[in-house]
């Protein structure tokens, strides 16, 4: 199950709410419940997985069973470094690609894609 948030700030409430219940951070290594940057759904909302126990605490939030994400994604010639395509998408909307040649990536941000292409010197010139 998941919890959907209509905002980044309902969202950060909760997680801190969860945070503060769970002790986190701990001295295990957990920093927070749920990522501090979240990804959207595809209807530009914010979803948090409700972990097994902690329902109570999600009572009062609309709830799914699954979710769809959007991602920022990179698929490239691994050989040649070219860029075949990169964008916004959900997991299912991005276009299948010959795995033989090419690699596929996901990021969280576009600011984190942007610079795995910079880091790795990937040619963004159109083919």
């Amino acid at each position: 199950m998941y919890a959907i948030f209509e905002n980044l700030e309902q969202y950060n409430a909760k997680n801190l709410e969860i945070n503060n219940l769970r002790g986190y951070p701990n001295d295990k290594g957990t920093l927070n419940y749920a990522s501090e940057n979240p990804q959207q759904t595809i209807d530009g909302k914010y979803a948090m997985r409700i972990m097994a126990g902690l329902e109570e605490q999600f009572a009062e939030c609309e709830q799914v069973e699954t979710v769809k994400f959007l991602t920022w994604f990179l698929i490239y010639n691994y050989r040649t470094k070219k860029i075949l395509l990169c964008g916004y998408l959900t997991i299912d909307e991005i276009p299948n690609y010959d795995k033989l040649y090419f690699t596929l990536r996901e990021f969280e941000t576009e600011t984190e894609m942007n610079d795995y292409i910079e880091d790795n010197n990937l040619i963004t010139e159109e083919v």
